[in-house]
């Protein structure tokens, strides 16, 4: 990928596409901004209602609703349900993160090795180790998954030299 970009950053663009890629992307501004614009022109809701919460009363003689009840801290918490132990949800969340440690630490330097994520294939993590030799980058990637407790399954691992 790095390669490609490299590429054409070495070919110049032909004017008309210049122009044609600078207008697409004022119309997209300008449209993002008329959007940011009317969405803060309407009517905003005056409070946001947790379940199990009466809805905001009206004071007497003002249009304005009275203030909502303060959520609390138990209430922002469990609001995802991978948090709730016991659960498929939380079950399944702590498989995926413990078939996927390494991963949490990429991108990964030490030893002269380095590991960055480039892709993905039939559903695992498509990694490039680079080392100053391609022996030097599986033995990184062997003490890079020994450092983690990972067994590496999870990964398909692009093993290159530095210097090509």
């Amino acid at each position: 990928m790095v390669e490609r970009l490299r590429a054409l950053l070495e070919r110049p663009l032909d004017p008309s596409v210049a122009r044609a890629i600078l207008m697409l992307a004022l119309a997209a501004s300008i449209g993002f901004a008329a959007v940011v614009l009317l969405g803060g022109v309407g009517d905003r809701p005056t409070a946001i209602l947790a379940v199990g919460h009466e809805p905001a009363r009206r004071r007497a003689g003002s249009g304005h609703p009275a203030p909502a009840p303060p959520v609390t801290a138990a209430e922002v918490a469990g609001q995802d349900r991978q948090d709730r132990p016991a659960t498929e949800v939380h079950r399944r969340a702590r498989q995926e993160v413990a078939a996927h440690r390494a991963l949490q630490h990429v991108p990964y330097r030490a030893g002269g090795v380095s590991v960055a994520l480039v892709g993905a294939r039939r559903g695992q993590a498509l990694l490039r180790v680079e080392g100053s030799t391609v022996a030097a980058a599986r033995r990184g990637w062997r003490g890079f998954l020994r450092r983690f407790h990972d067994d590496g399954e999870a990964y398909l691992p692009i093993f290159e030299d530095r210097d090509g």
